[in-house]
């Protein structure tokens, strides 16, 4: 992502090709910083959906015992 090649060996097409590969790799705000930033959140909320998953079977199993004891009753 750092490096920008295709736009050709003129000097302006040189300066811009150095200004975009800037743009990818300036500290937290460049483009490869938060696309890890994003990475790293999209991870952590898949990583919460499957909790919500597994707490969600699990009710859903308690509820099933509580009403299978409600019905023998």
């Amino acid at each position: 992502m750092a490096r920008v090649e295709g736009l050709g060996n003129y000097p302006s097409a040189q300066e811009l090709a150095a200004k975009f590969a800037q743009k990818a790799t300036n500290g937290s705000n460049g483009a490869a910083d938060l696309l890890g930033q994003l990475r790293d959140e999209l991870i952590r909320k898949a990583d919460l959906f499957r909790q919500a998953a597994k707490d969600y079977v699990a009710t859903d199993e308690q509820i099933g015992e509580d009403l299978q004891r409600g019905s023998q009753a």
